[in-house]
């Protein structure tokens, strides 16, 4: 029987703040992803080092992400989303603090490895939760809206950072994504209900079973390899814009916006 609760939750509109806050934290959390791969000549000159090493804030963040997203998603597949939404997003914010403030390359890499552990997780348990406040019929129009916080990241909070980069510098950059992330901590610790409906997802080993559905791992297979493929190629572009193309710093508005409509045609190349 669904309670009171539960049908008040599901009655809420696509545009309610929940939702939209759910969408916000997928936006703010890709954005954190994808602004490094802007910054990549800026964190070579600032800390001293190679533009490879350099590019590892975006290569390592998405093996990270790649790599821890499944292991803690089903750690902690039991918390409640609103609990486990708040702490990962205040564990973003300081992770990006420790990125703004790091010293060299290494602090900084800790730094994006924390923040891609969140990641992951946040995105799925966002997922999960946006569906509780909607009515069944518009439960894959309120995922989309979250997805597509995630990819307007790419073609708008990523320039944005980059560019603020550009002005102020890669740490202003770090700071503000982690106010962003503490913001939004608060926000969801606000709004969202303190009960949740159950979404009958299963935690455990269960959820790993979908890889033996016919076709499903290969198709994830190729999808790794997409991710994996871009993520070391992107990094490398705002060089090849500096180096090739005549973009300095005196045009990083110029170079941020082909920077970013480069990765939109690879990307529509791929897919």
């Amino acid at each position: 029987m669904t309670s009171t609760a539960s049908v008040h939750i599901q009655q809420r509109s696509l545009l309610s703040p929940p939702v939209l806050l759910l969408a916000a934290v997928a936006f703010v959390i890709g954005t954190a992803e994808f602004v490094a791969i802007g910054l990549v000549p800026q964190l070579a000159r600032d800390l001293n080092t190679t533009v490879g090493a350099a590019g590892l804030t975006v290569t390592l963040y998405a093996l990270s992400v790649g790599i821890l997203a499944i292991p803690l998603g089903l750690a902690l597949a039991h918390r409640h989303p609103r609990a486990l939404l708040t702490t990962l997003l205040l564990v973003f914010a300081a992770a990006n603090l420790v990125a703004a403030s790091a010293p060299g390359l290494p602090v900084l890499l800790v730094g994006r490895v924390a923040s891609a552990a969140t990641q992951g997780v946040a995105l799925g348990v966002a997922v999960s939760a946006v569906t509780t406040f909607v009515a069944p019929e518009a439960r894959g129009k309120a995922v989309s809206l979250v997805f597509g916080g995630l990819m307007s990241a790419m073609f708008l909070g990523a320039p944005i950072g980059t560019y603020l980069g550009g002005v102020a510098g890669w740490r202003a950059v770090f700071v503000a994504l982690a106010v962003l992330g503490a913001v939004l901590a608060v926000g969801l610790w606000t709004v969202l209900p303190r009960r949740i409906e159950a979404t009958g997802v299963r935690g455990g080993t269960h959820q790993l079973r979908v890889v033996t559905v016919p076709g499903v791992l290969g198709l994830l297979g190729v999808a790794a390899g997409i991710l994996l493929v871009s993520n070391f190629f992107f990094p490398y572009l705002g060089v090849y814009l500096e180096q090739s193309a005549g973009m300095g710093s005196g045009c990083q508005f110029q170079k941020t916006a082909a920077l970013f409509a480069g990765v939109s045609r690879v990307s529509a190349r791929v897919f």
